[in-house]
């Protein structure tokens, strides 16, 4: 049996209801005419996009009703068969009329179909022509102003729409300038199928504007961060790296002069890990801090495992930042101090605690990415 022929009869003897359940329609389809198996499996994916379920609203402007939904199965399922199934449907279904058929303009790139099937409005034989509509462009675009500190470590922002809609979006670390971020469901409304498109928005580059005022003093432990950011905004970088190294083996729960276990690094509380972070980029411009030191961790091989690296590749790191040099390592002391100097060569750890632990950085590495899983 022609399988177009068998749905019309079928929706006659048990309704419309029939075009929302796929298994139920299957079976059937498979009872009556199961050597038709292309044509029923299009009839099928039919019901699963929800193609009948748009195809029993009342729409005003069929003509683009029909061209979205057969685009819609092409996009989603790449089904060839997607002008006969849409017309099959819509003519069981009795969507639409022989004369609206024949008054659409044709289709490009689709072939025309011409096996007749009859409308239940007026049981004529229907000559399933074939048309082309341009979708509507519902997607929008706009630009986020991004500077270059946010796009490598991410950032929560309220942006404005360009319909006036207010969002809070979490932009993921790592983006690129020219990148599109993808906010799914707030794009325009189609006013036939009722379906919400997205935005993009296009990242963009904004100058920096470092102001180390404006960091969060977070913290986990109820630590003070206020003597560490006076002496970073004054710019006593030996005072504040010791402060640093106060604040990191206190929130850990151990004594100045301590070192620091492996396991004590791995799990430093994240707020706190930002917050001293935050405040060695603002206060240095972007030179000093344990994510600028990441970036210069990962260049030199090292990977965010939260494992001792090769000891060729923790010497390599500690070379780029100045904590060794002519393959000796630098007295505490003997670090430049008054001006920013290699960058990532701060925050040391007061007497030098990341050496402390071998290869301590890289637990600090590792625990930036967990902290922030996005920052790879």
């Amino acid at each position: 049996m022609d399988p177009r022929q068998t749905l019309q009869d079928l929706i006659r003897r048990f309704g419309t209801s029939l075009a929302g359940e796929p298994q139920r329609c299957k079976g059937m389809l498979m009872d009556l005419c199961g050597s038709s198996r292309r044509e029923i499996a299009g009839l099928v994916v039919a019901i699963e996009e929800k193609i009948t379920t748009e195809l029993m609203k009342p729409h005003p402007i069929v003509v683009s009703l029909r061209a979205n939904m057969i685009l819609r199965l092409v996009n989603n399922r790449g089904l060839d068969l997607a002008v006969w199934t849409v017309d099959t449907w819509g003519l069981v279904l009795g969507t639409w009329t022989q004369a609206e058929l024949d008054s659409f303009p044709p289709m490009r790139g689709y072939s025309p179909v011409t096996t007749p099937v009859t409308n239940p409005r007026s049981e004529t034989p229907i000559d399933l022509a074939a048309v082309v509509v341009e979708p509507p462009q519902l997607d929008r675009s706009q630009d986020l102003a991004l500077t270059a500190t946010e796009c490598q470590r991410g950032v929560t922002k309220t942006i404005v729409l360009d319909s006036g809609k207010r969002l809070e979006v979490n932009v993921p670390a790592g983006v690129k300038v020219g990148q599109r971020v993808r906010l799914r469901g707030h794009g325009a409304v189609d006013p036939v199928t009722g379906a919400v498109e997205d935005v993009y928005l296009v990242v963009q580059e904004r100058s920096e504007q470092w102001n180390i005022d404006q960091v969060p003093l977070e913290s986990e432990k109820r630590a003070n961060y206020t003597t560490l950011r006076d002496l970073l905004k004054a710019q006593k970088w030996k005072e504040a790296d010791r402060e640093t190294y106060r604040l990191m083996i206190t929130i850990v729960g151990r004594t100045e002069g301590d070192w620091f276990r492996k396991e004590e690094l791995l799990n430093f509380p994240c707020k706190d890990l930002k917050t001293i972070d935050w405040l060695w980029v603002h206060a240095s411009q972007g030179r000093y801090g344990f994510s600028v030191q990441k970036e210069i961790y990962v260049r030199c091989g090292g990977k965010l495992d939260g494992k001792y690296p090769s000891n060729e590749i923790w010497q390599k790191f500690c070379t780029e930042v100045g904590w060794r040099v002519n393959d000796s390592w630098k007295n505490y002391d003997d670090l430049t101090w008054n001006i920013i100097h290699v960058p990532g060569r701060l925050p040391f750890g007061g007497t030098s605690y990341l050496r402390r632990v071998e290869g301590g950085f890289s637990f600090l590495a590792y625990r930036l990415v967990k902290c922030n899983p996005n920052q790879l």
